[in-house]
């Protein structure tokens, strides 16, 4: 039943070492149960011991964890897991090994990240867009402005001025 899981099934005994491993960890981090029986786990998957000791500490104090990990595969390749893991005991209720079962939501986090980018996206989209209507707000009265002046100021110089000024503000006003 356990060759069957989707989720990726490691025991370990309390030096670290792995006792078991199921086929859909196989699939998932590239190493056969040969490859990974009686390795260290922690310098088998985890990129950052920091994690691992902090995982099984608890594990080891309160009979479970459960948490996000980043883990490499045997390609190199970083995946991200939900992890949980459980304190086993033997028939006289000493702790004797961790079962750890990992789903892979690498696909998920990618998900996520993605969508937060575009939520992003569409965010700075909407303030451009509230910039561009203040400034151009901001520049009507200007332009109109600028119309009104040409009917009074009627000489030479003023009118290169109020061409410029016209100018420029209706280039800004199409930004």
């Amino acid at each position: 039943m356990l060759e069957k899981a989707k989720d990726a099934i490691i025991v370990t005994d309390l030096a670290n070492l792995t006792i078991y491993w199921n086929k859909s960890a196989e699939r998932l981090y590239g190493f056969t149960a040969a490859e990974a029986l009686d390795k260290k786990v922690d310098q088998l998957l985890y990129q950052n011991a920091a994690e691992f000791e902090a995982a099984k500490l608890q594990a080891m104090e309160k009979g479970e964890w459960r948490g996000e990990c980043l883990h490499r595969t045997k390609a190199d390749r970083v995946v991200t897991v939900e992890s949980h893991w459980t304190l086993v005991h033997d028939d006289q209720g000493t702790p004797k090994s961790i079962l750890i079962v990992n789903t892979d939501i690498s696909d998920r986090k990618n998900y996520e990240a993605q969508f937060l980018r575009t939520q992003r996206i569409e965010s700075i989209g909407t303030l451009a867009g509230g910039i561009a209507h203040d400034l151009n707000n901001t520049l009507a009265p200007v332009v109109m402005s600028v119309e009104l002046l040409k009917q009074k100021l009627l000489d030479e110089q003023s009118a290169r001025m109020l061409a410029i000024l016209e100018s420029s503000a209706n280039r800004a006003a199409t930004w």
